[in-house]
This record gives structure tokens, sequence and C-alpha cells, in this order.
């Protein structure tokens, strides 16, 4: 878990090939321990290896990360060619229907931050324009 960048907008998780949901779970505390540290929005990378080995109960979890994100959480984006991740983001993203936070696909980092990025603006746009 570390910044991805100095402004402190983007926060990115990049797990071990094979990792538990209890090494996860220790991840995401530690995550929103440093989104505490900011008052504005954010967004998430999470740099699944090539060959990483999804623990058991990827649905149910999944979907207990999601409904317990941090509030200034916009965007998380998965960075993934896994074939098999890629079509349980898909899954995920179907039942989640967090109308707050997206779940994206990215196929390499840069279009990640492309993508935080653009959702950071269009969220700035709209909250700007409802505060008018």
């Amino acid at each position: 878990i570390a910044w991805e960048d100095e402004s402190k907008r983007i926060i990115r998780y990049s797990p071990d090939e094979s990792w538990t949901w209890d090494e996860f779970f220790a991840a995401k505390e530690r995550a929103n321990n440093l989104m505490d540290t900011v008052s504005h929005k954010l967004g998430v990378i999470v740099v699944a290896p090539p060959t990483a080995v999804l623990p058991p109960n990827l649905l149910a979890n999944a979907r207990k990360a999601l409904r317990n994100k941090h509030p200034n959480t916009v965007v998380i984006v998965i960075v993934t060619a896994h074939p098999l991740i890629r079509t349980m983001i898909h899954t995920v993203r179907g039942i989640a229907r967090l109308a707050t936070t997206r779940v994206e696909l990215a196929d390499n980092l840069d279009e990640a931050r492309a993508i935080i990025n653009a959702r950071l603006r269009a969220y700035d746009t709209s909250t700007t324009l409802s505060n008018r």
C-alpha cells in the first residue's frame, strides 16, 4: 500500500501473486489509515499480478470490501490481463451496484491513472455545479 502520487489522490495496492483475504483486509485497513490523512476524494489502483492465484470466496469478500470502502473513494481500478480476474470484476461490478464508487478495469498503470484522473475531474465538476 502506498500513495501513487505526491498529491495523494491515488493509492496503489500491489498484492503478491498468492494472497489471502486476511492479507487483503489488513492492507485495506492500512490504506484507510492513509486515506484518513486527507479530506479530498481519491482513486485506488489494485495491480493484480499476471499469474495471481485468487483466494476462495472472491465474490463475497469483494462485495464486503466494496460495501466497506473509505468514504473518500470515488473509483477503484483493477490493473490486470488475467482473464478470470477480469470476468470476476465484471461480475462484481454487476452485483455491487455502488452508485458512488465505480470499479473499472485497466490494462496497465498509465491507463489506470488516466481513468482515475478523469473520474476525479468529473466528480470535482459535478460537485462544483451542485454547490452553485
